[in-house]
């Protein structure tokens, strides 16, 4: 008998959109092009803080060199970010891949050219990488070969390195490192006499990258982990962003070096003010917005503000309310209050935290005793200015809009 297979169905709208697009519907075409947006934005919207936390807990080092790895590195920082945990697996797992490809093409090698590398298993590039290519003679000849007890073992190594009389030094035959069999049998010898020196993965580097490729293959070949994916997703991009920060990673910027940002090399994506850098006239303006600070024209924006405002919002049961915003001005300080209409003409009035944060700014109301926001009794908008008698925003307590008018002007 055939087992039954569950089925799964992607987006709907997106075929429909294409049907009316197709059949030249344009009415329906519009709207549900419309419905597809609307659900794209609130889509990301929704669980921002989760996004917000989940990337910087995986963002270790600010500045790299430019190089391919460090440029997908990006991108899986990215799906992890917005909850893509196996793609980020699997994609830190390549980076593997991709960090030995551009090694092996700054040195030489015996894998043939660059297209030859593809076929070949990642655990014979990483070897043959991390295989020490030259050894000083006093250490080869006493930690290395004194210490070997097999003679089949010792002869083994004395026939891969040959000495440089002129440099004192053991020079490793590159040919010999092209079977994984000679590789393996490098590394149980070494590790037998408790030599860890290696070539290109300081520190703990070699380790780790070995780690996060292990922990893709679970994923790749569909076994079954002891971890979430979520888990693992934070582990391999932490681990793998540790060896790039070993092989890639700047720590001092040269004078006069120009800087880009990672992130514009993905322009269909990445054009929000979180991926640029940016330049200042003076060093106050530049102060002002590495601390990400209003800027002295958006602080006079805001004082404008001053005066009263009428408006209606829409609550998060969906009934639309009514109340008025009354801002003023005691010494350095921009004061407001709101007032919530009820239904019977009372007003409940409550005293505002304002905060600014560029071109827009959020009040949020909050009970004068005890200084507390309780978001099911007080307001929470976030308001900009769409002309000087009109504001326009968010109500943060819920999913609607936000309208005001001036009324003494």
């Amino acid at each position: 008998m055939r087992r039954q297979i569950d089925i799964i169905s992607d987006f709907e709208e997106l075929f429909k959109l294409k049907e009316f697009y197709k059949d030249n519907k344009k009415e329906p075409y519009e709207c549900t092009y419309e419905l597809i947006s609307h659900s794209l934005k609130n889509e990301y919207i929704d669980n921002i803080d989760s996004k917000i936390e989940r990337w910087i807990n995986i963002s270790h080092v600010l500045y790299f060199k430019d190089v391919s790895p460090v440029k997908f590195y990006f991108q899986a920082k990215m799906l992890f970010r917005d909850g893509f945990y196996e793609a980020a697996i699997t994609l830190s797992r390549s980076i593997c891949e991709m960090i030995c490809y551009e090694k092996l093409t700054q040195m030489s090698h015996p894998f043939g050219n660059y297209c030859d590398l593809e076929p070949e298993n990642f655990r014979t590039l990483v070897k043959y990488l991390a295989m020490p290519k030259m050894i000083d003679r006093v250490i080869f000849e006493k930690n290395i070969i004194d210490k070997i007890t097999l003679n089949d073992d010792k002869n083994f190594i004395k026939s891969v390195y040959q000495l440089n009389q002129e440099k004192n030094t053991y020079i490793f035959k590159i040919e010999t490192g092209k079977t994984a069999k000679n590789l393996n049998r490098f590394f149980d010898i070494f590790e037998k006499i408790n030599f860890n020196t290696k070539d290109t993965f300081p520190n703990n580097s070699y380790d780790l990258i070995n780690k996060v490729y292990d922990n893709g293959n679970t994923y790749v070949h569909a076994r079954k982990s002891s971890n979430t994916p979520k888990d693992d997703a934070v582990n391999n991009l932490n681990w793998i962003g540790e060896v790039l920060y070993e092989l890639y990673g700047v720590n001092e910027i040269p004078i006069n070096q120009t800087i880009k940002s990672g992130y514009t090399d993905f322009p269909d994506i990445c054009t929000g003010m979180n991926f640029a850098l940016t330049a200042f006239a003076t060093p106050e303006d530049a102060m002002t917005g590495y601390l990400n600070l209003p800027s002295q024209k958006q602080m006079e924006k805001m004082l404008s503000v001053k005066g009263n405002w009428e408006g209606e919002w829409t609550s998060k049961d969906y009934k639309k309310k009514k109340g008025n915003l009354y801002f003023h001005i005691e010494g350095e300080y921009l004061l407001g209050e709101f007032e919530s209409l009820k239904t019977n003409e009372q007003a409940d009035t409550e005293p505002l935290e304002i905060k600014l944060f560029g071109d827009y700014f959020r009040i949020k109301g909050f009970n004068p005793n005890n200084k507390r926001h309780d978001k099911n009794k007080h307001c929470h908008f976030e308001l900009e200015f769409f002309n000087d008698s009109i504001l326009i925003g968010s109500n943060l307590n819920g999913h609607g809009k936000v309208l005001f008018k001036r009324t003494d002007k």
